[in-house]
């Protein structure tokens, strides 16, 4: 993972040089007659907790996800995921915003 292309604000956090590990989301999907149930927000909490859970036993700084589009990008971004510099469409989520956001709820 390049570490230059992190949201502005992120870069500094993370050493430069050395490999960083992430977990990534390939993709998550809701069928389209079960859309505004909340199922997408729910397994996204899942997601969440999954990912602390395996950062925890085996590292890493956060949380990627592949957007397939800008509608997509707009979820992901409610939960505080950023773009990357390098592309709007993988969004990055640190592991600190999780353990807040899990924390809140």
């Amino acid at each position: 993972m390049d570490m230059e292309a992190l949201p502005e604000g992120l870069v500094q956090r993370y050493p430069v040089g050395l490999p960083a590990y992430a977990i990534l989301l390939a993709r998550l999907a809701v069928c389209l007659e079960r859309q505004g149930e909340r199922i997408g927000r729910a397994v996204m909490v899942e997601v969440m907790q999954m990912a602390l859970t395996a950062a925890d036993v085996v590292g890493g700084i956060g949380l990627f996800v592949e957007a397939k589009d800008k509608k997509a990008a707009a979820f992901y971004k409610k939960f505080g995921f950023k773009e990357l510099t390098s592309n709007p469409y993988t969004l990055f989520l640190p592991l600190e915003t999780i353990r807040e956001a899990l924390s809140a709820t």
